[in-house]
């Protein structure tokens, strides 16, 4: 018994194609006339959904992100550039009314908090040795 892979193809059997037309069919002046096709089915004859028409309800605003809290920005922006004291107070004012408002940039209060921490840690580790040694 031969497996499928090894019988020989037979070519189909030609069948005869239609000649191709350039020419597109024209329509006959009676199919402009005629009326437009109607729902054969009649009224109700498709199930209503479940869902309502407009999901998501009409002229539905866009509710956006909310706005980044500028304290936050100055936060970081002072604790890159080493103002410890004025970082953490930012950072935490920051942080409050981020809490009270629902503006964005927590992350940037709190990475502004930690950068001033840091500050605040090398400024006492150059200061108290400066006075230490001074007096």
């Amino acid at each position: 018994m031969a497996s499928d892979f090894e019988t020989p193809l037979t070519p189909p059997s030609a069948q005869p194609v239609a000649p191709i037309s350039s020419d597109p069919p024209v329509p006959q002046r009676s199919d402009f006339l005629a009326a437009p096709p109607t729902n054969q089915l009649g009224p109700g004859a498709y199930p209503s959904s479940t869902y309502p028409s407009n999901f998501y309800g009409a002229g539905a605003p866009y509710i956006g992100t909310p706005p980044t809290s500028g304290l936050a920005i100055a936060s970081l922006v002072t604790g890159i550039l080493g103002f410890s004291i004025i970082a953490l107070g930012l950072g935490f004012a920051a942080l409050n009314r981020i809490s009270r408002t629902g503006e964005s940039g927590r992350g940037l209060a709190i990475a502004g908090i930690v950068l001033g921490g840091v500050a605040t840690a090398f400024w006492m580790m150059m200061v108290i040795p400066f006075f230490a040694l001074a007096f």
